[in-house]
C-alpha cells in the first residue's frame, strides 16, 4: 500500500507515508478520546477512516469505541 501512495498523487505530500499517515491517526485518537464520548469518537473514527480511504492510505486499525465507556471529568 505505501508503494501506491508514494507513486500517487501523494507523492510529494507527508501523507504519502502510510506508516506516518497511520500514527497520526492513532495519536489524534487518543488526544480526542480524552475528550469525547463513545459516540462521538466513532463519528470521528469514521471520518478519519473515510479520509484514509479516499487517499488510499490503508485502514488504521483503531478499533470502534465501546458505547459503555464514561467519559470521566478531570
Amino acid at each position: 500500500m505505501a508503494a501506491v501512495s508514494a507513486d500517487g498523487p501523494l507523492a510529494s505530500e507527508p501523507l504519502a507515508d502510510t506508516i506516518a499517515a497511520v500514527r497520526t491517526a492513532h495519536a489524534y485518537h487518543g488526544q480526542m478520546r480524552a475528550r469525547y464520548a463513545p459516540r462521538t469518537m466513532n463519528g470521528l473514527l469514521a471520518a478519519v477512516e473515510d479520509f484514509h480511504d479516499r487517499l488510499r492510505l490503508g485502514p488504521t486499525g483503531i478499533p470502534r469505541e465501546s458505547p459503555t465507556r464514561r467519559l470521566v471529568s478531570p
